[in-house]
């Protein structure tokens, strides 16, 4: 056997060990080690922990839903100062013994039908404070309802927060595989140049022999030119997958390409067990179930808002000012007052007309809810379907592009013992050398795409996003 078919041979089948960057941009990671990073660093992670926070809180707050209700009132203004004027016409020569003119004029002013003129005392001061206590008794159901409302919320917060990872997880699998797809592909790239090299060497001395025809050499250059620009499209997918990596990092990061990568060659279980376990997992399901509960507790509330509620009230009203208490039958002395009332009434509000239509509204809403509910749960199992075929075509191919190798390299055998015999055809060489190369590059598109479509599954699965 040659040395050119040795060198070619060991370099196929040797292990990919990607270069390690001249000036790597950070340590290299793994795919936890990422995972850890992104969904620390992820906005959508942060705004779902948020969200989950704000239903707890709501949660929290419906079970005080119980206690009294109370509003208060405070009022200031400068004092009013009332005066009643009795005509000079009225006043007699010689007043009653023992009253004086104020006294007459006051106890007369209450008796006519004089308009008292108000005016206002800026020196003095009225001040009035009203605070009213309810605390309900019965409400028909309007607190179980809130409630309910409440947890319904909290049960859509975690649903949300728990597809948000998933989603987050599945974009960090694809953006880590396919970097990983990338730097042995690239390692591939550089010992594919590196044979073309020395069979562009061989070509060079196969035509100064004469051995080689003008149309072979032109086919081998083809082959060159065909596999530059494969490399042209392994730099471009290698910018993007290093953008994907800085873009959930929110740095530069590189992954460690010397972790293990094992083929899981195992085959998804039967679709209808699938459907089975998505069906009591998929945060979707759970969302719309919590929008369901909402819906119904709506409705509820909207019946509910027909009818008044039973409570203990308290009221307490004091009214002060350092004017003198005015002798007026108009007035009847509204800066003077301190009273406590409490006891047990109705409290309600009657609006026909929107509550009627917050209660049909409340039904549509709960109808469409469960419409939505049905109609996730009728895709469920096409979407797991498709999910599945994309593992087994994967798991397929990677097969076939295995054995489709084995065949390249005994086509690299069979040419060498053409070779030791003189009756090697170029052309032959090029067919064979280009085969492999794609096969290998197949190989390592395959492998990132079957990890996509395990992450792809796992997803339609619901299965546990890791900590």
């Amino acid at each position: 056997m040659t040395p050119l078919f040795l060198t070619i041979l060991f370099s196929l089948t040797a292990p990919a060990v990607p270069p390690a960057p001249a000036v790597p941009p950070a340590a290299p990671v793994g795919l936890k080690e990422l995972w850890q990073i992104t969904k620390n660093k992820s906005p959508d992670a942060e705004r779902a922990r948020l969200q989950l926070e704000r239903a707890r809180a709501l949660v929290q707050g419906a079970n005080l839903l119980w206690l009294p209700r109370i509003s208060y009132s405070v009022q200031g203004a400068p004092s009013p100062t009332y005066r009643c004027t009795v005509p000079d016409a009225w006043m007699p020569a010689t007043l009653p013994a023992g009253m004086s003119e104020q006294e007459f004029r006051e106890t007369f002013c209450v008796g006519t039908d004089q308009d008292d003129s108000i005016t206002l005392n800026l020196d003095g001061y009225a001040l009035r404070f009203e605070v009213r206590a309810v605390m309900p008794l019965f409400t028909f159901g309007k607190i179980d309802y809130l409630k309910a409302q409440a947890r319904a919320a909290r049960e859509a917060a975690g649903a949300s927060a728990g597809l948000t990872r998933q989603r987050l997880w599945l974009t960090v699998r694809r953006a880590y595989y396919a970097r990983r797809a990338y730097l042995e592909s690239r390692a591939l790239a550089a010992r594919a140049q590196k044979l073309l090299d020395d069979a562009g060497e061989k070509a060079v001395e196969y035509e100064e022999a004469s051995r080689i025809t003008p149309t072979d050499l032109l086919r081998f250059r083809l082959g060159e030119n065909e596999f530059a620009q494969r490399r042209l499209e392994l730099d471009r997918v290698g910018e993007l997958t290093a953008a994907t990596l800085r873009f959930l990092a929110g740095r530069p990061i590189e992954v460690r390409a010397g972790d293990p990568w094992e083929l899981d060659d195992a085959r998804p279980e039967p679709l209808t067990r699938l459907v089975r376990l998505a069906a009591g997992r998929r945060p979707e399901l759970k969302l719309l179930e919590a929008a369901r509960a909402a819906a119904v507790a709506q409705a509820g509330l909207a019946r509910a808002r027909m009818y008044p509620d039973l409570g203990l009230f308290v009221r307490y009203r004091l009214a002060l000012s350092n004017s003198d208490d005015p002798k007026s039958a108009f007035v009847n002395d509204p800066l003077h007052a301190n009273s406590l009332s409490f006891g047990v009434g109705l409290e309600g509000t009657l609006d026909f007309g929107s509550q009627l239509t917050a209660i049909r509204l409340a039904r549509v809403e709960q109808g469409d809810v469960e419409a939505r509910l049905a109609a996730a749960r009728d895709a469920l199992e096409l979407e797991l379907s498709a999910a599945r075929q994309d593992v087994i075509l994967a798991l397929d191919r990677l097969a076939l592009v295995e054995k489709g190798k084995k065949l390249a390299r005994a086509w690299l055998l069979a040419l060498s013992d053409q070779e030791a015999a003189g009756v090697l055809k170029p052309r032959d060489l090029v067919d064979a050398l280009q085969t492999m190369f794609k096969l290998e590059f197949s190989y390592w598109e395959l492998r990132a795409q079957l990890e996509n479509a395990r992450a792809q599954l796992a997803l339609a699965l619901g299965e546990a996003v890791p900590e």
